[in-house]
Formats: structure tokens, C-alpha cells, sequence
């Protein structure tokens, strides 16, 4: 009897865990592309801040897993600069869409990068939306215009 209870509190415990994540959609759309030139990655993200509370900052991160990519990139972390402020309380939410364009240490065939971005089950690249905080967001990239 006693190891059925010590069973359902960790089971009751794990359903209230799993509840408890802080984490919000944000992220309406996000892709890659290359430059004309194919010396550059462009990424173009579309966020929400419908669930963010209002007048909150936050910036936007991009993380490299695919070694391959981190090697094209030069690195895996990219921060970038802008900061964001949510919408004002009763007004109604953003959509901002963020454009950045990172150099390639090495160049990269449009063939490749698909088959890294959209054909692998890994999660190549990742946005995360944070502030000092928390992360409030997080969605990979998968996909290549």
C-alpha cells in the first residue's frame, strides 16, 4: 500500500512539472536563405508577442548545432543586437519581423544547406527570444527559401 502512494505522488508530481513550463509561442515563421552572392546567411524571423506580458524586453539569440553549419558560420552562437520591448498594456500585440544577415567563413551550396536545414531530423538551428531573465521562447529552423 505505502509503495502504491510513494507511486502516484511522483506520478502526480511529474503531471504538475510537466505543466509547469514557462515557456510561450512566439515565433510565427523562420527561415534561412543564402545571399545572391552565397557569401551570407539570411535569416528572417516573424515573432508575436501576443503572450508576452505587456512592456517586456527581450533580445534574439540564434544557435548553430550542425557542425557543419558552425564550421560555414565561423561560430555557433549569434546574439543579436536589437532589443525588443512588447507590446504596451491595452494595446494591441506586435508582429516584428527580424532580418539578419550573417557572414560565411566558407562558402555553402544552397543544395547543402537544405539538406542540413530541412532533411535531417536534428535540429540544426535554433532561435531562442530571452531577456535576462528567461528564455520565453525557443523554435527550430527548418526551413530554406
Amino acid at each position: 500500500m505505502r509503495k502504491i502512494n510513494i507511486v502516484l505522488s511522483l506520478i502526480v508530481l511529474m503531471i504538475l512539472l510537466a505543466g509547469c513550463s514557462n515557456k510561450i509561442e512566439m515565433v510565427d515563421s523562420a527561415s534561412v536563405s543564402l545571399s545572391e552572392d552565397g557569401k551570407q546567411l539570411e535569416i528572417k524571423i516573424i515573432l508575436n508577442d501576443e503572450n508576452m506580458k505587456p512592456e517586456t524586453p527581450y533580445q534574439v539569440r540564434l544557435f548553430a548545432y550542425d557542425g557543419e553549419l558552425v564550421r560555414v558560420l565561423g561560430k555557433d552562437l549569434f546574439i543579436f543586437e536589437e532589443e525588443y520591448i512588447s507590446h504596451k498594456e491595452g494595446e494591441k500585440p506586435k508582429m516584428i519581423e527580424i532580418n539578419e544577415t550573417l557572414p560565411l567563413t566558407e562558402e555553402i551550396s544552397e543544395e547543402k544547406l537544405k539538406g542540413i536545414i530541412e532533411d535531417k531530423e536534428e535540429n540544426a538551428l535554433e532561435i531562442d527570444v530571452l531577456n535576462t531573465e528567461k528564455v520565453f521562447a525557443t523554435e527550430e529552423i527548418h526551413k530554406v527559401n
